[in-house]
């Protein structure tokens, strides 16, 4: 599996976008494949982007840092890590 992560901050005119040129280069590559997005406390609309994004392509995760601290919390809840994670 090919796992390709990207840093997010305040990013919400660029996401879609971004997105469908990663996925457009990995379906040429075939094979499994996942981004994963990394929002880090962004104050516009990139998490709710990145939200609807995994919504419509499971292939996208999405992984949040809570601005309260340096919890972090992975969308949807429920995903296991790839790639030979513990």
């Amino acid at each position: 599996m090919i796992s390709v992560v990207v840093p997010i901050y305040n990013e919400e005119e660029l996401i879609l976008h971004f997105h469908e040129a990663v996925a457009n280069a990995l379906e040429g590559v075939g094979g499994d494949w996942e981004v994963v997005y990394v929002n880090d406390g962004s104050n516009d609309s990139s998490l709710e982007l990145l939200k609807r994004l995994h919504a419509v392509d499971p292939r996208v995760v999405v992984v949040e840092r809570l601005v309260t601290g340096d919890t972090w919390e992975q969308f949807p809840p429920d995903c296991k890590p790839h790639a030979g994670a513990p």
